[in-house]
């Protein structure tokens, strides 16, 4: 191409036009790009009083996330989320059901700026708007000293719930929820009276249109003797029927090494690397904690504490083709735990015992940027029994001190016969008919629970962990169940979900 360029200046002139417009080009260009609220849809109707908005960062190197919800865009008079870390996903409640416009906003922090994207929605509109009433207990008179109370909206506008329970009218002297159940409809109350009293139960609930209002309900207390709250009555792993192992009952084999490690007449055994007391009774609860500044002992090839599991015996198991399984346990994060955003951790797995091989199935914590969804801290159900390891993401991202109800239930099979189904506190997070067996050794192997965070069998590992400012990880689990079933057992295949749940 023959350019007429009669001066320097023309020239210099001509290449700084054609600077600005590649810049130009480059910045659309990277302006096209940016977070995208995929669930609900934009400009789509709500079904209620509550929706869960899920969003994906597109690409865009997102540090943190906050959602608005509003009446008018970029108000936040009916939502306001708070700072959410790295989730992508929040539970919105107090939505309006007089099918008015509601404006979203959903803002992040990239590249040290807070920039946001808005998106519409038409509110439902329904006619059936009650007061908010308790649906649980649905008897009068309570069962024994602990009992789950549910309660639900009744389209009503709700957005912040708080509990009192006492021995008298509008009292707090037994509960007091203060803030902790501010989106939530459910909890379970312990150490209630059982002396056939009176208790008093207050449901606050704040609405956007009329404040902070009150339903009141009473129930009669149990006068029967109290019950254990667990009763041991554990099993080999090949015992078929409800296993039950409560901690309180059960002193560990902590510190110790070879046989000494099997516990609870041989049927549960600690697997530590490398510091056998990282397993320790808390109570009715199992304690794990892998510190690294805790040194590994002088018969482990490792230099980091990195494993501190209890594992079913004897091993390996072998469990036939076709066998069924319910594990059921409480799983509780340490007070100071983060997500770790370098590598990733399991906290249950199942493994045939081949050397070498990953676990059948398992629970990971994973990295930022890592398998699955890629957002630090959130749990996944794992799969590594097919042509490759798939990696489910449970929407799901434990905070320090939270506590996990877990359930999983698999038949063991291949990929006609295979069965994997999880819940996490109450909802199911997964289910799918699917090979859980590996194909050179058809079995289904040891459970075991706890913690396993391989990146710490190396330096490289440990040090992008030190340098998050992560030098331990700390967790517990409640009392455990397992139910084991064999084909030709009467109630194969029975839902025995609240045989194992946690209590």
């Amino acid at each position: 191409m023959l350019l007429n360029i009669t001066s320097v200046a023309e020239f210099i002139g001509f290449i700084v036009r054609g600077l600005l417009l590649t810049a130009c080009l480059i910045l659309s260009t990277v302006s096209m790009a940016q977070p995208d609220v995929a669930t609900p849809a934009a400009n789509s109707t709500l079904s209620g009083t509550s929706q869960t908005f899920v969003w994906t960062a597109e690409d865009v190197t997102v540090e943190r996330w906050w959602l608005y919800i509003g009446t008018a865009p970029g108000s936040s008079d009916i939502v306001n989320s708070g700072d959410l870390g790295t989730s992508t996903r929040y539970q919105a409640i107090g939505m309006p059901v007089d099918g008015s416009d509601l404006y979203a906003r959903l803002w992040y922090y990239s590249s040290s700026q807070w920039r946001f994207v808005d998106s519409k929605y038409i509110a439902a509109n329904l006619d059936d708007v009650q007061l908010p009433a308790m649906v649980a207990p649905l008897q009068s008179t309570l069962m024994g000293g602990s009992a789950e109370f549910e309660w639900r909206d009744n389209n009503t506008a709700v957005n912040y719930w708080w509990l009192y329970a006492g021995t008298r009218q509008g009292a707090s002297d037994i509960y007091n929820s203060g803030p902790s159940l501010s989106n939530r409809n459910s909890v379970t109350l312990d150490q209630l009276p059982v002396d056939g009293s009176t208790l008093h139960v207050r449901l606050w609930f704040r609405t956007r249109a009329d404040g902070w209002q009150f339903v009141d309900s009473a129930y009669t207390t149990s006068d029967a003797e109290p019950q254990p709250d667990c009763v041991t009555n554990g099993g080999r792993a090949g015992d078929t029927g409800l296993k039950t192992w409560c901690w309180q009952d059960l002193p560990v084999a902590s510190g110790h090494r070879g046989v000494d490690t099997e516990f609870s007449e041989r049927q549960l055994s600690i697997e530590a690397e490398c510091n056998l007391y990282q397993i320790t009774n808390q109570g009715d609860r199992l304690g794990f904690k892998l510190d690294l500044h805790q040194p590994a002992q002088s018969w482990c090839n490792n230099d980091y504490n990195l494993r501190a599991e209890v594992s079913t015996r004897p091993w390996p198991i072998g469990h036939a083709p076709g066998t069924e399984e319910w594990f059921g346990w409480n799983y509780t994060f340490g007070e100071n735990y983060v997500p770790h955003r370098a590598n990733p951790w399991l906290l249950f797995q199942v493994h045939e015992g081949t050397r070498g091989r990953s676990p059948q199935i398992s629970i990971w914590a994973v990295n930022e940027g890592g398998p699955g969804s890629g957002v630090a801290g959130e749990l996944h159900i794992v799969n590594a029994t097919g042509s490759g390891s798939t990696y489910n993401a449970t929407g799901i991202v434990p905070v320090a001190g939270q506590s996990v109800d877990i359930v999983i239930h698999v038949i063991w099979g291949d990929e006609n016969t295979g069965l994997l189904e999880a819940w996490m506190n109450g909802e199911k997070v997964y289910s799918e008919q699917k090979r859980t067996i590996y194909s050179f050794n058809p079995v289904g192997g040891n459970a075991k629970f706890g913690m396993y965070k391989w990146a710490w069998r190396n330096q490289t590992g440990v040090q992008s962990s030190l340098e998050q400012g992560i030098d331990s990880l700390e967790s517990s689990i409640g009392a455990l169940r397992i139910l084991t079933r064999a084909p030709d057992d009467p109630d194969y295949q029975k839902d025995s979900y609240d045989d194992v749940a946690p209590r």
